[in-house]
Formats: C-alpha cells, sequence, structure tokens
C-alpha cells in the first residue's frame, strides 16, 4: 500500500487561496474580512487535509457556506461603529500633525502593524511605511490637512469614506477610500481612490 503524500499548504489565511503539493493542485476558498475567525478555522482544517482526514473538494465546500456565515455573525454594532470612527479620527491625526514621533503613536493607537495603504501612486504594508509615506506628502504640502466629508459608511468592518486634501482652505485632492478594521478595532486596509 502506497503512502499518501504529504500536502505542504503554503498560504496567508487572509489571501484566500491555497497552494498544495506536490502537483500543486489549488482550492480557491472565498476571502473575508474576518480572517482572524477564519484563520483559525482554515489551520484547523489544513491539519485535517494534511492527515487525509478531509479532502479538498470537502473543504472548499464548507469554506463557501461557512465563511460566509462567520463574516455576516460581525455586522457593525454601534461600538463597533465608534471604533471605526476613532480609528478614522486617528488616521486624519496621523496626516494632520507635522511631528514624526506624534505621528508614529497615533498609527500605533489606530494602524495595525501590518496594515496595507494601497493609492494610485503607492502600495504600502505596515505603520513605519506609511509613517514615511504621510511625511513625504506632508512635505510637498506643509499646510495640508487630511479631512474627512461626509457620512462613514460601514459594514462587517468594512468601511467607506470620503475626504479632501486641503491645503489651508483649499481642497488640493477629493478622494473616496475602502478600508476594513482588524478585530481590534484597528484600520488593516486603507485603498483610496483620487476623484
Amino acid at each position: 500500500m502506497r503512502k499518501p503524500a504529504e500536502v505542504v499548504i503554503i498560504s496567508h489565511p487572509a489571501s484566500g487561496e491555497l497552494t498544495t503539493g506536490p502537483g500543486s493542485v489549488r482550492a480557491r476558498f472565498p476571502a473575508c474580512m474576518a480572517c482572524e475567525t477564519i484563520g483559525a478555522r482554515r489551520a484547523r482544517e489544513n491539519s485535517m487535509i494534511a492527515n487525509g482526514k478531509l479532502s479538498l473538494p470537502q473543504a472548499d465546500a464548507a469554506w463557501s457556506q461557512a465563511s460566509h456565515s462567520a463574516a455576516h455573525a460581525d455586522d457593525a454594532s454601534p461600538q463597533q461603529r465608534a471604533r471605526a470612527i476613532a480609528a478614522l479620527n486617528g488616521f486624519a491625526a496621523a496626516w494632520n500633525t507635522g511631528s514624526p514621533d506624534v505621528r508614529r503613536r497615533h498609527l500605533e493607537r489606530v494602524w495595525s502593524a501590518t496594515g496595507v495603504f494601497t493609492d494610485p501612486t503607492t502600495h504600502i504594508v505596515g505603520r513605519e511605511c506609511l509613517a514615511s509615506y504621510i511625511a513625504r506628502r506632508r512635505a510637498e504640502h506643509v499646510h495640508g490637512r487630511w479631512v474627512p466629508v461626509g457620512e462613514l459608511d460601514m459594514h462587517h468592518r468594512c468601511l467607506r469614506f470620503r475626504w479632501q486634501w486641503l491645503d489651508g482652505a483649499v481642497p488640493l485632492l477629493n478622494g473616496c477610500s475602502h478600508g476594513a478594521l482588524d478585530r481590534f478595532g484597528r484600520l488593516r486596509q486603507v485603498v483610496a481612490f483620487f476623484e
């Protein structure tokens, strides 16, 4: 009797995709904003796949139902909305201060250590890189201010908000951003679109 091949899982829980070897069999699992919860389940199921107790098609079918249910169990409560507003206020404060130390303190409070920031000009991972990017932008417009505009739209730890980059009272740039909070209420992703 042939020993089953060992399955090696190469993935990050938030990516939504598993690559297994040998033979590079691929299984696509739905990505979910609640990856912290799903990550624990995925790790358990990865172990079951490796031990032959669960097949990839079975896991795929389970995830198409379970990850959707897990995400919907986390609708935005008033407390979560308050955390999102506090995170956006801290994010704005990080953009609006001229002090690198104050900026880092704001980002430590409201930005995930591995948070991802993307706009049409850059793609950044991590607090330090974001702090450096903000400093470069502020150097271009010393009196620049980042100001949220309108209402925050939110569900399932996902955010959408409009903003302006002002020089004094003059709008230099308008935009809309989409983001996500981690389970601690910190921003873990912001994708900005310029208008």
